[in-house]
């Protein structure tokens, strides 16, 4: 709590370009760690997130910071899941959204099946599938409905070994 009234120093170090990259990547990420009170700062985090001309740790400390902050990110979720299924993104950008998702919880239950699309999609990266992965293990109960998709996966002989692995991942963390 002590922080929240400095959400706008952390924002302005984080628009410094003279800020050296480490400096700023921790700053998106305190602003996630801030809840409600960086709701004025959410789509600037998100267009970092987006942006290709932004440094790829700093597009990382972005999803980082989206992702941890629940229903301050929920006006922004269609804008993430987009980002997943727009394969002008990088790998690491799409994978980033994923687990943004995956992250967010119920604040993106609209968007879940778009997560198992892209992991039953095979034109997809392994990399992207390997996240849409970790984010269905991350939903808990809410990722029942697609328990079968990621057994799928994990006995499709087709599929790279490095997805099936995260597919066993996938149902260890989602337990009973």
């Amino acid at each position: 709590d002590a922080a929240k009234p400095h959400g706008n120093d952390l924002f302005t170090i984080l628009k410094n370009k003279s800020v050296v990259t480490d400096v700023s990547g921790s700053a998106v990420v305190a602003l996630g760690n801030l809840g409600d009170a960086a709701k004025p700062y959410v789509k600037d985090i998100l267009d970092l997130f987006k942006d290709n001309s932004v440094h790829p740790d700093i597009r990382f400390s972005a999803a980082s910071a989206l992702g941890n902050l629940g229903d301050t990110t929920k006006p922004y979720v269609k804008d993430i899941a987009d980002i997943l299924k727009d394969d002008s993104f990088n790998s690491n950008i799409r994978g980033y959204a994923a687990e943004v998702l995956g992250n967010l919880g119920d604040t993106a239950k609209n968007y879940f099946k778009d997560i198992v699309d892209i992991l039953k999609n095979k034109s997809v990266g392994s990399d992207v599938r390997i996240s849409a992965l970790e984010a269905l293990g991350n939903l808990g109960d809410a990722a029942k409905p697609y328990v079968k998709d990621i057994v799928d996966i994990l006995k499709d002989k087709s599929v790279g070994s490095d997805v099936r692995i995260s597919a066993v991942f996938a149902l260890g963390n989602l337990g009973d």
